[in-house]
């Protein structure tokens, strides 16, 4: 890959830095960065100043580079996306009127790395995983940030393949059934 690249925890995720929005629909791009998400984890972050701009029509075309995109407003949400496009706002956009055009995600900024383990008492960091309750369930999410705050506004990420394989057989045999 011509661009610079580094690595986000280990080997789990990547981040791609430079990438423009004429990188995102190269043919050689997208197949270096699908065997890049596909050695790393399933996770790739790209970053440059050219994808503040990204349209709703290139972001989807960009995640169908990982797979098939679902076409599916989620219920009671439809007010929060972006119109015909499968994308949910996550953020604090209002419109004229101040009705909120985004999901609001009120959580407290971690205050350290102790922070990042869940802790049942105060049911903190709020870790989830998208429709793991489907049959077939997708295969991951793609994020975009428009305007990042200048502190908080951390996304985390797990690697359940790492935490999966660790597990020993008698919990992988529990988990299986």
């Amino acid at each position: 890959m011509d661009h610079e690249t580094s690595p986000l925890n280990g080997s789990f995720g990547i981040l791609v830095n430079g990438v423009t929005r004429q990188d995102l629909s190269d043919k050689t791009f997208q197949t270096e960065a699908y065997d890049i998400w596909l050695s790393c984890g399933g996770l790739v972050a790209v970053r440059g100043e050219d994808l503040r701009d990204i349209t709703p029509a290139e972001l989807v075309a960009w995640s169908n580079v990982f797979g098939i995109v679902e076409n599916k407003t989620q219920t009671a949400r439809e007010d929060k996306t972006v119109p015909g496009f499968p994308i949910l706002r996550i953020g604090n956009i209002k419109d004229n009127a101040g009705k909120p055009r985004a999901q609001f995600a009120i959580v407290p900024q971690l205050k350290d790395d102790s922070d990042i383990r869940y802790n049942p008492k105060t049911r903190r960091p709020v870790w989830h995983t998208d429709s793991t309750f489907r049959e077939f369930p997708p295969i991951g999410s793609v994020f975009h940030c428009r305007i990042a705050p200048p502190a908080g506004g951390e996304t985390l990420f797990a690697d359940m393949r790492t935490a999966y394989a660790r597990l020993d057989n008698e919990k992988k045999l529990e988990l299986g059934k």
